[in-house]
């Protein structure tokens, strides 16, 4: 939610917000290859790659689900994340 502020926080601040997203990411990144690994997913292209669109989704469904929708807008958004992901 801070990324949505990015124009307004302090340099030190906006290291740390960062520094979230790139941790947030490699972990995102950390549970797909273990995933891929051991067959409970089944994705398409770079994990990497992949862990962006996950991590874009859900900052997004939370700015939005705010707004409307609630907690039923980011469920959606967490269910079809797991479709997208899951192995058949």
């Amino acid at each position: 939610m801070l990324a949505a502020e990015l124009l307004s926080l302090r340099e030190d601040t906006l290291e740390h917000v960062r520094g979230f997203f790139q941790d947030n990411t490699r972990v995102i990144v950390q549970i797909l290859r273990y995933g891929r690994q051991d067959g409970t997913l089944s994705y398409r292209g770079d994990p990497t790659r992949f862990a962006g669109v996950i991590l874009s989704s859900l900052e997004g469904a939370l700015l939005i689900s705010r707004c409307e929708g609630g907690p039923e807008r980011l469920d959606s958004v967490l269910r079809m994340l797991l479709d997208l992901a899951r192995a058949d």
